[in-house]
């Protein structure tokens, strides 16, 4: 700044001199003024392209960062869409296993119909029956059974205990 003042300065005393002798010293004085304005505003033009330079930079950082957000978006959906598939097959498996468990109940059913009934025999690990009563042997396990060979039938599943 202190620059551009001494040389308008000197710019304006360049201007009130008016004899002859004095035009050389005039017109140094004039190249003078304008080779440091020249230099003040390169210098400026200088200072604003290497700000422009600095943003496109970091535009270009913040483009690479943007795209590999959407990659991770995009894998991130695919594997969404991967466990929605899964889930919709294990929930067909659940939906066919209940069926067959229901088709089994429904078999068993009519089995326990067919089948006479049994006396219980007092013993230490049976459950005493009153007279008169009978009770099933089929039906006290076949819930435990059709279950454990539902669980079985799923591909990847351990058995159970």
């Amino acid at each position: 700044m202190k620059c551009i003042l001494s040389a308008f300065h000197i710019c304006i005393l360049a201007f009130f001199v008016k004899s002859e002798t004095h035009n050389f010293e005039y017109d140094k004085i004039r190249d003078l003024v304008r080779e440091e304005i020249q230099n003040f505003h390169n210098l400026k033009i200088f200072e604003l392209e290497s700000k422009v330079i600095t943003m496109n930079e970091h535009i270009n950082r913040q483009d690479v960062q943007i795209q590999n957000q959407e990659k991770r978006i995009k894998e991130q959906q695919m594997y969404i869409r991967g466990q929605e598939i899964h889930i919709r097959k294990h929930n067909r498996q659940i939906n066919e296993l209940s069926e067959h468990i229901y088709k089994q109940e429904g078999v068993a059913m009519n089995n326990k119909s067919q089948i006479p009934s049994v006396s219980i025999v007092k013993d230490s690990f049976l459950t005493q029956a009153e007279p008169g009563e009978s009770v099933n042997h089929f039906n006290h396990s076949f819930r435990g059974n059709a279950l454990r060979r539902s669980i079985k039938a799923i591909p990847g599943k351990k058995k159970p205990p």
